[in-house]
């Protein structure tokens, strides 16, 4: 049903939520008309979609998108929730993600009002541990989790390291355009996590430079590092220096018409 813009309505989900517990397979993209009402439909049920997918629906809250991970909690495998950029649209779901122990697909790209709230609130999810011996509270965290897009949302080098502790086994992570990220957070997570991760986006982070791609190029050879050509600066550019173009435009300014100095006589 994805792209189906207008055929997607508030009582068309009503339906699915209600009529449909067998479902397994879900997708809502790019809903124009569904609101938080047509997702109040999932609030306290428990289904058994295992791929689900609501890209790109602008009129709904993270309250609603909280219902409706909720009542999949327990056994959807595929998530996709990217591209709703829209201000209601903040850390609200953070618990109900954290529940949700069979993940193995996660996709929050474009979600730029998700902000470290997401993270701390997820590694705060804690349950009991089943050993009579030692009962503590521990996090159980999203052990099948081997792939995370969450390019965009506003998360900082400290909360980079926590995702480690929530998803332990995460192989694949894209964090293009994650503008609060430098290369000590990065440098953090492959310390932690770089024997197990295979794939890493850092595309349009601007704290990280040329040289710094060189040096993880060097120490995980072994690590696919996605990055694009930055058209802005060239490879010898550190940041530490003005470019040659900048400066040559700034003596063509600063020359006087007529050819300048004075005339001997």
């Amino acid at each position: 049903m994805s792209g189906c813009s207008n055929a997607i309505t508030d009582s068309i989900v009503t339906q699915i939520a209600t009529k449909f517990p067998h479902l397994y397979f879900l997708d809502i993209s790019f809903a124009d008309k569904l609101t938080d009402a047509g997702l109040k439909a999932f609030e306290g049920k428990k289904l058994g979609i295992e791929y689900l997918t609501i890209n790109g629906v602008g009129n709904i809250s993270s309250e609603a998108l909280t219902w409706v991970i909720d009542s999949v909690s327990d056994c959807v495998r595929e998530l996709e929730i990217a591209m709703l950029m829209q201000p209601q649209m903040q850390s609200h779901f953070a618990n109900s993600l954290g529940r949700c122990y069979q993940l193995e697909f996660l996709d929050m790209s474009g979600d730029s009002n998700v902000d470290d709230t997401l993270l701390m609130q997820m590694q705060r999810n804690m349950i009991q541990k089943e050993d009579e011996n030692e009962n503590r509270p521990f996090y159980r965290g999203l052990q099948h989790l081997h792939t995370a897009k969450i390019g965009g949302i506003q998360i900082s080098n400290m909360n980079l390291s926590n995702l480690v502790k929530i998803a332990p086994n995460i192989e694949h992570l894209e964090l293009t355009k994650c503008t609060n990220l430098s290369d000590i957070g990065v440098i953090e997570l492959l310390r932690v996590q770089g024997k197990t991760l295979k794939f890493l986006d850092i595309n349009y982070i601007p704290d990280l430079k040329w040289p710094f791609f060189d040096e993880l190029r060097n120490n995980y050879p072994d690590l696919l590092i996605r990055r694009f050509a930055n058209y802005e600066t060239d490879k010898k550019d550190t940041g530490l220096r003005v470019p040659r173009r900048l400066i040559e435009k700034k003596k063509k300014k600063g020359k006087k018409k007529g050819g300048g100095g004075k005339k001997k006589k």
